[in-house]
């Protein structure tokens, strides 16, 4: 299937006057392995790519979120299309209960105001 569809864009080249001479309608097997390998390199560094983006992204926030008391599972929305900025506002927004503090009791020793 690929060696077709190799064959199709150096014919849509050869339509355009770049000139490609295979004695036919085939292109040499070397040709087929170069395009096979370009495939191939350019699917590997777009998997690299998108992995490092992912890693840049999520890492980050699943630490804020646990620092945040929010559990940091959350943070793998941001790998959801159109989730991952309403995200950003949400965790902005929402009370983080690690930053609850609550009033101490003015009643218990040590806890009275200084005047």
């Amino acid at each position: 299937m690929l060696y077709r569809m190799l064959l199709l864009a150096l014919s849509e080249f050869a339509s355009e006057g770049v000139a490609f001479d295979f004695h036919g309608a085939e292109a040499p097997p070397e040709m087929a392995a170069v395009g096979l390998f370009f495939i191939l390199f350019v699917l590997l560094g777009m998997f690299i790519c998108l992995a490092m983006a992912v890693a840049l992204t999520v890492i980050p926030l699943w630490i804020i979120c646990k620092k945040a008391g929010v559990s940091p599972y959350i943070s793998l929305l941001i790998l959801v299309p159109g989730v991952n900025m309403a995200f950003y506002w949400i965790l902005a927004l929402i009370n983080w209960p690690n930053l609850k503090t609550e009033r101490p009791d003015p009643n218990l020793p040590g806890n009275h105001p200084v005047h």
